[in-house]
């Protein structure tokens, strides 16, 4: 977890969506602790449990904030060849911004369709670049399923955050996995998803029915969040000020 030491006069850590600040000069010692994105806002998801399924399969999701593409692109590769993976669905949720040499860099959704136990998906997913609040929420918060977001994404003040993701492309791949009809088809009506052909047809289940839940998230740095960060550093400067007049 991202974390920066100074000698032990400043300390700065982020911790499951908290922020953590140690400031230490001479015999005076100060700490801050934010929870800075607090999952506060309501939203709509899919889930990756196949609805109905006797051996309570799930379909392989990914998830990855402020990431290169390429990154992802290579994470489903190696999904595709190392676990028979087959077509992965990637979409974008927001913007896209370009480094230096035109790498694009965003917001990332991941789909398979195909069918895995909970614990080879949880596996799979610990393998790759996925972002590490999304690998971990099955362990965090025993979900027992991944949950990837479909509706879109506001703030506090009702502004859109994110807009629903977006497709960003279709890698094919063959697989002898089954596939669930009910994510098949879905990704299909509701993201423009070209119908698999030729090797690439997939062997569908019987299993209309998809998993659809109301979750909270995270409402990003909203402007409360501003003022206390705000508020914290005017502390510090006044606290330093008091040490200084003392020496």
């Amino acid at each position: 977890m991202p974390k920066i030491v100074v000698r032990d006069v400043f300390r700065l850590s982020v911790n499951n969506s908290t922020i953590k600040l140690q400031v230490k000069l001479f015999s005076w010692l100060h700490y801050y602790s934010l929870l800075a994105l607090s999952p506060q806002i309501s939203t709509m998801g899919i889930t990756s449990r196949c609805v109905g399924d006797d051996l309570n399969s799930h379909c392989l999701f990914l998830d990855y904030d402020d990431c290169m593409y390429s990154v992802v692109k290579r994470d489903v590769k190696l999904c595709q060849k190392n676990y028979d993976m087959g077509t992965a669905v990637i979409l974008r949720s927001g913007d896209a911004d370009y480094n230096i040499v035109g790498d694009e860099y965003s917001n990332y959704h991941v789909i398979f369709c195909q069918k895995g136990t909970f614990s080879e998906v949880c596996e799979i997913v610990g393998n790759t670049h996925a972002d590490e609040n999304f690998r971990l929420v099955p362990i965090r918060f025993n979900y027992r399923t991944y949950v990837l977001r479909i509706f879109p994404k506001y703030s506090e003040d009702g502004q859109m955050l994110k807009d629903i993701p977006k497709l960003r492309e279709v890698v094919f791949a063959e697989t002898g996995r089954e596939t669930n009809l009910a994510m098949y088809d879905f990704l299909r009506k509701y993201y423009g998803v070209p119908e698999w052909k030729g090797m690439y047809i997939p062997n569908l289940d019987t299993l209309p029915e998809l998993g659809v839940i109301h979750y909270n998230t995270t409402m990003g740095w909203n402007r409360t969040f501003m003022l206390k960060l705000k508020s914290m550093f005017t502390n510090i400067k006044m606290q330093l000020n008091g040490v200084l007049l003392c020496l």
